[in-house]
């Protein structure tokens, strides 16, 4: 005679439930966004520092410029007024230049933003007859506010 065998079966197969799984996925998305919002903001800082430094190296530029003219260069605000004045002989008494370089492929110092400096001199800004300058950047929202606003700028 024959004997059967019963095989006894775990009710419960092994592997992840849907609620396990959905609780691991949400999981994933809080540390996702939250790594997201950090790298975005250390972005945000990295461009605005960069763009603090590129003004500081144009206030400077312009104040050797001044060393040899004796005065700073016409600015109206308009992007990139003060190019030409640095790199080119614009014909004042005394220029030795170039006083700053550019960028070869297009000619042109931009913010990380991709958009000119701006450069008004006398500017209206300081309040300060010694550094009548008034150098920025129309910042993150790319919309110059004449150095209001999110605008990085000489003066703040």
């Amino acid at each position: 005679m024959v004997k059967k065998v019963r095989i006894k079966r775990n009710k419960r197969l092994k592997g992840f439930t849907l609620i396990e799984m959905m609780f691991v996925i949400v999981i994933i998305g809080i540390l996702a966004s939250l790594m997201t919002t950090g790298a975005f903001r250390a972005i945000r800082e990295a461009r605005e520092e960069k763009a603090k430094v590129a003004i500081s190296a144009i206030e400077a530029a312009l104040e050797m410029y001044k060393l040899d003219v004796g005065s700073y260069p016409a600015g109206d605000g308009s992007g990139n007024s003060f190019k030409s004045h640095l790199q080119n002989d614009d014909g004042a008494v005394g220029w030795s230049g170039p006083y700053m370089s550019f960028n070869s492929t297009n000619n042109s110092i931009n913010d990380p933003w991709d958009n000119a400096y701006r450069y008004k001199c006398p500017g209206t800004s300081h309040g300060s007859t010694e550094n009548p300058l008034d150098i920025w950047s129309c910042g993150n929202d790319e919309v110059d506010n004449s150095g209001g606003g999110d605008d990085l700028n000489t003066w703040d």
